[in-house]
């Protein structure tokens, strides 16, 4: 898992901040995700972000493999997999979880995962989410952050949630800008510069659900 401070610019801390500080649990699919676009997004959406941090932690493995979610004897598999995250990060003493997967053309995954985000039983706060199609799509909304991440003019991108080859398309992108950065680094940059509003406008399926949940936190 990798761990990181929402207030690092920030030098000196009252011992009330301290005191104060929410841990929050990230769950989310890979390294695109973890090496600091999701952190930037959060930090530019949810209120009070300065003063939480975070762990991150893959979707696949979470806490890096050392344990896995509990499981529970309802719903499917994902809405599982999500409730399990609740326990789990109670258990281990999170104040709330974010998380957001792929849909990778899979819509059962975005019923699932909003029942998880819905279920009245547990009442642990959380924010849920499915980026349709995938994560990397979101970051094809925004034709001006990207030319100034890229340093070149780049046309708008056809609706960004209908591409099923949003990270292609991103690849294709920056190896015709001749910029040397890999594709998290771009993401990284593209998520402290893009519009925020421009993306839950253009990805409503996705980006706007979850950002409006991270928002409620």
């Amino acid at each position: 898992s990798r761990l990181f401070n929402g207030s690092a610019l920030h030098m000196i801390n009252t011992s009330e901040d301290v005191q104060a500080r929410q841990k929050i649990w990230v769950i989310c699919e890979g390294k695109h995700e973890q090496e600091g676009a999701l952190l930037h997004l959060i930090q530019r959406i949810m209120p009070g972000a300065e003063n939480c941090d975070y762990e991150f932690d893959s979707w696949k493995s979470p806490r890096a493999g050392r344990r896995k979610f509990r499981t529970n004897n309802k719903g499917d598999g994902i809405f599982k997999k999500f409730i399990a995250m609740l326990f789990d990060a109670q258990q281990i003493g999170f104040d709330a979880v974010i998380a957001v997967i792929d849909c990778d053309c899979d819509r059962g995954r975005i019923n699932s995962v909003n029942a998880a985000q819905d279920e009245p039983t547990v009442l642990f706060p959380r924010a849920f989410g499915v980026a349709v199609e995938t994560f990397d799509s979101w970051f094809l909304s925004d034709e001006a952050a990207l030319s100034k991440v890229f340093n070149t003019t780049i046309d708008r991108q056809s609706n960004p949630e209908s591409n099923r080859d949003s990270k292609v398309t991103m690849r294709l992108l920056r190896n015709q800008s001749g910029l040397s950065l890999g594709l998290s680094e771009c993401y990284s940059k593209l998520a402290e510069t893009a519009d925020i509003a421009l993306i839950g406008k253009r990805c409503p399926k996705g980006f706007a659900v979850w950002k409006d949940r991270v928002a409620k936190l």
